[in-house]
């Protein structure tokens, strides 16, 4: 469901932010494989949110992508926290 993959985004987003305090730079790249992974499931369904929902959880992505290819762990921090505030947009079934 959109809910499930949501919480895996943001349970991915969690680990990536953690490896990148910890310079783990390649644990911070797989969990961005897989946050790209569960983007792939998560994007069709996530078009039936709304655009704009839709367009912000792009952009969170992508902000996340510049996190760990320009190492910039705010960016991380930054994404989990619009992350977690989209979360009041994303049904429970």
């Amino acid at each position: 469901s959109v809910r499930q993959l949501f919480d895996a985004v943001i349970a991915d987003t969690t680990k990536l932010g953690i490896a990148m305090n910890k310079a783990d730079t390649a644990g911070a790249r797989q969990h961005l494989a897989n946050i790209d992974a569960i983007w792939v499931a998560l994007r069709p369904l996530a078009q039936d949110l709304g655009d704009q929902t839709f367009e912000d959880l792009q952009r969170m992505i992508d902000l996340l992508h510049t996190a760990v290819e320009r190492n910039r762990p705010a960016d991380g921090d930054k994404a989990l926290r619009f992350l977690l505030l989209l979360d009041e947009s994303i049904p429970d079934n």
